[in-house]
């Protein structure tokens, strides 16, 4: 799976009550959208980090995306 780079102030994630989105993406303020060396000094070096992101998103895409009702079962929870 790959860490999504979310480039957006003030964005509202899908099911942010159930799911911590900053242990499985990467959020960039839009001030910084045109300063790539910026982006890139926001990316995480260490592997143990990435690795961790990478099985977190990859997770929440079984759980929530993948699964058989799993957004259904998301949706009953966070109301």
């Amino acid at each position: 799976c790959s860490i999504p780079v979310i480039v957006s102030d003030g964005l509202t994630f899908p099911y942010e009550q159930l799911i911590d989105w900053s242990l499985a993406t990467i959020q960039v303020p839009e001030a910084l959208a045109r300063d790539a060396k910026a982006i890139l000094d926001l990316l995480p070096r260490d592997p143990d980090v990435i690795r961790t992101m990478r099985r977190n998103i990859c997770t929440i895409r079984n759980r929530f995306w993948y699964r058989r009702g799993g957004l259904e079962d998301a949706f009953l929870r966070s109301v």
